[in-house]
């Protein structure tokens, strides 16, 4: 078998099952694997007497069981098919955990100022009202959801980023080298956002979905390591849904905003405020995301350009 083309994250075995064709099905099985897991969580989602109607409506009830429950058996259905079906580590795919506490904080940090600078750019342009300030402070119940939904961000954005990032990207740049790799995970992850709002998501959202696929992308390549991707993800979702009360790729979270409860105002431009597809459907995002790129490729940390070469051994 040919040398690996590029190890991202972490030496990866001659003995893993990385067969170049398999590499190029990895899209595939992703949504196979997705299938398998949600699978699992709809038929505990009957036990735990979350209904139909409920995810359908996408309830306080059903968004937190699916945050805990449908992510959190996706990620160990991925995990487990690294370890036993391709008979790699788990540090291949970037599962490590060297300076964790810095690198969560840090990358929690960048969603949080990212999207609080893109909301920010929306509300000079006349995007928001505030109808109201801290408004979850008002009930300490409302609190505790808050707390229940950030934990529930962790497990959703982490999830992804092990799936996409982790995994999928790992899997592909081994054989096929990492600009095949970031592109093809930066589309797969902008595909699985199309339900949310199709068919009436617009082509900004699949743009910036794309772009912020990118940014992580790189984030991680250059920290090698998805700890900080992870709490990025996490943070971004979170603060937008939890800290704004606004949608998050279509989805609107119902509960008390933990910050400023923001009103979108429908004389402003799609292209500016999102629409229904939230903050992620306008180009202020896209300004803060092609920013972020730019300086996460500039980015003087410890892992330099020569992480997107070839193969090499820690």
């Amino acid at each position: 078998m040919a040398e690996y083309k590029a190890q991202i994250f972490g030496a990866i075995d001659q003995k893993a099952q990385l067969h170049p064709v398999y590499t190029l099905l990895v899209p595939v099985i992703g949504v196979v694997l997705l299938g398998v897991a949600q699978t699992f969580s709809l038929l505990l989602a009957g036990f735990a007497g979350v209904l139909a109607e409920d995810i359908g409506a996408r309830s306080t009830k059903s968004l937190i069981f699916t945050l805990f429950v449908s992510f959190g058996l996706t990620l160990l259905v991925v995990l487990a098919w690294v370890r036993l079906a391709e008979n790699r580590s788990l540090q291949s795919i970037g599962w490590r955990f060297e300076k964790a506490w810095m690198r969560y904080c840090r990358g929690f940090a960048i969603g949080l100022l990212m999207n609080i600078t893109a909301i920010a750019l929306i509300a000079v342009f006349g995007g928001y009202s505030v109808t109201s300030w801290f408004s979850a402070f008002a009930n300490p119940a409302a609190l505790l959801i808050i707390v229940v939904f950030l934990f529930g961000f962790i497990i959703q954005g982490g999830t992804e980023e092990v799936l996409v990032r982790g995994w999928m990207m790992s899997a592909i740049a081994s054989r096929w080298g990492l600009p095949l790799a970031v592109g093809v995970t930066s589309s797969f992850f902008a595909v699985l956002h199309l339900p949310n709002e199709w068919p009436h998501v617009n082509w900004i959202a699949i743009a910036n979905i794309v772009l912020v696929g990118v940014f992580f992308a790189l984030f991680a390549l250059k920290e090698r390591s998805l700890l900080g991707v992870c709490a990025a993800h996490a943070s971004w979702n979170w603060i937008m849904s939890i800290g704004f009360g606004l949608n998050v790729s279509g989805i609107k979270t119902d509960v008390n905003p933990l910050l400023a409860n923001l009103e979108q105002q429908p004389e402003i431009a799609n292209w500016i405020t999102g629409g229904s597809f939230g903050p992620e459907g306008s180009l202020m995002v896209s300004i803060v995301l092609l920013l972020a790129i730019a300086l996460v490729w500039l980015w003087s940390g410890k892992k330099t350009p020569k992480t997107l070469g070839r193969a090499h051994h820690e």
